[in-house]
């Protein structure tokens, strides 16, 4: 169970942060030993655009319907043919089965295992040397 806004809510599932650079195989709270798995969170899709990898403070495009992909209408009024705004394919822009979802999906979770195993502090010179050149 978890406290939140002064109630006891039950939660299966925790996201903890560790300061080792290790990933511990469990760890004990309230005298259980739970196991650790690495988090891999989802693919990042900026709402407005329905486009990867990016977010609002960067976004360049205009805003598109989740469902139709068409430009300038939002997807509650939608009653069109499903089209994907990345991939053209004949489902919703947030479809989980969505190749190119999917490919977003192992991209995060190369960096991350790649955060996990270099740490964040060669992603940042790497990225201040991309920046330079």
């Amino acid at each position: 169970m978890i406290r939140r806004d002064g109630q006891l809510l039950n939660a299966k599932h925790l996201i903890l942060t560790f300061s080792t650079p290790h990933q511990l195989q469990s760890v004990k709270m309230a005298h259980i030993h739970c196991p650790v798995q690495t988090y891999i969170p989802n693919a990042l899709r900026y709402f407005q655009c329905q486009q990867y990898g990016h977010s609002k403070n960067v976004c360049r495009g205009q805003t598109a319907c989740p469902r139709c992909s068409e430009i300038g209408h939002v997807s509650v009024d939608c009653t069109k043919k499903e089209q994907c705004v990345n991939s053209k394919g004949e489902h919703p822009s947030y479809s989980r089965s969505c190749p190119d979802w999917l490919k977003e999906k192992e991209i995060t979770a190369v960096k991350t295992f790649l955060t996990q195993k270099l740490g964040v502090f060669f992603f940042r010179h790497v990225s201040l040397w991309c920046e330079l050149r």
